[in-house]
């Protein structure tokens, strides 16, 4: 997934699919509906900066730890970090709320794992710099 900066066309498009625009119509009385006003499509992104919409930050593509140490879980957009949480087809394994020293040592450990595979021997000469024992 990818963010990507809004043109008026597809802004077009996807108020059409979200809101009813009508128009009254010549030939009758009544009213016929249209695809959105390009002109709204672009008042709207003219409008940047005074938005009602949530904010996006950025996209994630795996669980992830919020400030107050939660845990994103939940596919789609999180309020709290302002993150679209998107797995992309991939099944997590559910994360402990409270997991237990023994469940975090296992943790840490595969992590270090992967630390350690990936760091030149330079940088492993100098583990205790940067975690403690």
């Amino acid at each position: 997934m990818t963010i990507l900066a809004v043109d008026p066309a597809y802004l077009v498009d996807r108020l059409t699919e979200a809101a009813q625009f009508l128009k009254l119509s010549e030939q009758s009385s009544g009213f016929r509906p249209i695809d959105c006003p390009e002109r709204v499509a672009k008042t709207l992104l003219a409008r940047s900066g005074r938005w009602t919409f949530p904010e996006l930050l950025g996209i994630v593509e795996s669980p992830t730890l919020r400030p107050d140490g939660t845990v994103l879980e939940e596919p789609g957009y999180d309020e709290a970090t302002r993150l679209y949480f998107d797995p992309g087809g991939t099944e997590f394994p559910p994360i402990a709320a409270s997991p237990t020293r023994e469940v975090a040592l296992v943790a840490l450990g595969a992590l270090l794992d992967l630390i350690r595979d990936s760091l030149s021997s330079r940088l492993r000469r100098v583990r205790s710099l940067w975690l403690p024992s």
